[in-house]
């Protein structure tokens, strides 16, 4: 296992994980749950940046890497709800414009 530092909007933190993406999908995850989804579930995802971006800590000082893997966030926050992208979409845009009829 590898320690990568995840950042998006107001999220930072350091995971364990074997690869950048699964780290990046974990911290979503993490972030997610980290809310009261009755309070303020839908808010608090929109404060985070369209790309989660991951780089790799190196060592117990956990200096980061310059190299950073960025992954958009609405693919993550839909494969941890256990969605697909087009799912997730349809749901945004009936949401923030309606029905088109």
């Amino acid at each position: 296992m590898q320690s990568y530092e995840v950042h998006s909007g107001p999220l930072k933190i350091f995971i364990l994980a074997e690869t950048a993406y699964d780290a990046a999908l974990e911290a979503v995850r993490w972030w997610d749950d980290s809310a009261s989804q009755e309070r303020c579930g839908a808010e608090h995802r929109a404060r985070l940046d369209p790309a989660v971006e991951v780089r790799m800590a190196d060592g117990p000082s956990r200096r980061k890497s310059r190299i950073a893997r960025t992954f958009p966030t609405v693919n993550l926050l839909a494969r941890a709800a256990g969605h697909s992208r087009s799912e997730v979409w349809s749901r945004l845009l009936r949401e923030k414009i309606g029905s088109l009829n």
